[in-house]
């Protein structure tokens, strides 16, 4: 859904449907223990703070 497009309703519709679906519980459960083993919130946290730093292009940073 687009920002554009976006109402309460859809936006209860989607929460509705992700809760629903235990697919996206199984995703988000994968996503949480790869971000914990590679310090993926560390890299982010890093990444930001660097682009505000440098107000560079950061987009091609490797990990630690």
């Amino acid at each position: 859904m687009e920002v554009e497009d976006l109402t309460i309703e859809g936006l209860s519709r989607l929460v509705a449907k992700v809760l629903r679906d235990p697919g996206y519980r199984s995703r988000a459960q994968y996503f949480r223990r790869l971000i914990a083993k590679t310090h993926g919130l560390d890299l982010a946290a890093d990444v930001i703070e660097r682009a505000f730093i440098t107000r560079a292009d950061v987009a091609h940073v490797s990990a630690k």
